[in-house]
């Protein structure tokens, strides 16, 4: 039972910071079958912001040049006009300061650039001294992204389909919403693409889901209203369903002194959490469409295996 924990652990780590796995598979690409990699490659993981963002180890980064620094020296001005011999004489010293200025500069750049982003590394090993005069092979494995350019094929996995498609034939969902998405097998796919002014809209449409979900929540059987919803401190404005869920968690969480509940409806807060959490999870959902067409936003990222010897 250790081992088994301390693996789970193990891997959990492992995926956040080395990867793959950032995203627990949530995305994927549908490719064409004649689409070919190179020999040695397999298409990966997909995340939904940069690599970077996610993993802080055993990466490597691109190799960018550092431009160079652009100078526009101002000579001080006496209000005597410069002779052409003055003016070649300037010229000649401050260019060769600048370029002794610049590689020096340059140099600094590029140093503190490569401690940053590092763009390789080597490896060191011991070998017994009767495996030195064999042939020796190094494998060499791992994965580079690449921004996903056209999200058509994009798939999001999604749990409990029934019951997300349900949410999606919702009234108010369709209202403030529309048809975004559409339901593939047990996945996501984008429906309509939105512009960036959409954008905007649809995020706001979402936030008065999300309290309209909070409401019908709250709402008991005999259409009366959960007096923890109805609370003076719970401002309408305020009625979403993360801070309605923490109202909720803390009527739950008490104790007598014996370390006893003694919430009397601990059946129906539990119920009322769980549906909760239930939309929280399809509004995630949406949220990940509608970050698609987010010019601001970091993008979708696909990885390429790669294994060479």
């Amino acid at each position: 039972m250790i081992i088994k924990k301390r693996d789970s652990l193990e891997n959990f780590i492992r995926e956040q910071l080395i990867g793959p796995g950032g995203c627990n598979y949530q995305f994927y690409v549908c490719h064409e079958e004649n689409e070919q990699l190179e020999p040695g490659c397999s298409f990966g993981e997909v995340i939904n912001t940069t690599p970077g963002s996610i993993y802080s180890s055993a990466i490597l980064f691109p190799k960018k040049a550092v431009e160079d620094v652009q100078y526009k020296p101002q000579a001080d001005y006496d209000g005597k006009e410069d002779t052409e011999e003055d003016t070649l004489c300037i010229d000649n010293d401050i260019e060769d300061e600048l370029v002794e200025e610049k590689n020096l500069d340059n140099s600094e750049d590029i140093d503190a650039l490569e401690r940053r982003f590092p763009n390789k590394f080597g490896i060191s090993c011991c070998l017994d001294e009767s495996k030195i005069n064999e042939d020796i092979i190094i494998s060499v494995s791992g994965r580079y992204y690449k921004k996903l350019e056209s999200l058509t094929s994009l798939r999001i996995k999604i749990e409990d389909v029934e019951g997300f498609k349900s949410f999606l034939d919702d009234e108010e969902f369709k209202r403030r919403i529309g048809k975004l998405v559409a339901v593939d097998g047990n996945t996501i796919k984008i429906a309509m693409g939105i512009n960036e002014k959409e954008v905007r809209q649809k995020r706001d449409g979402l936030r008065e889901v999300n309290k309209y979900l909070c409401n019908l929540i709250a709402t008991n059987p005999d259409g009366s209203i959960c007096d923890i919803y109805n609370e003076t401190s719970f401002k309408p404005e305020y009625r979403f369903l993360s801070a309605y869920k923490e109202r909720l968690f803390s009527k739950l969480n008490n104790f007598d002194t014996e370390g006893n509940y003694t919430c009397a409806r601990r059946e129906e807060i539990k119920e009322r959490i769980k549906n909760i959490e239930k939309y929280e999870t399809y509004i995630s959902y949406i949220e990940d469409v509608i970050a698609v067409f987010d010019p601001q936003g970091f993008g979708y990222w696909e990885s390429i295996n790669f294994e060479k010897k």
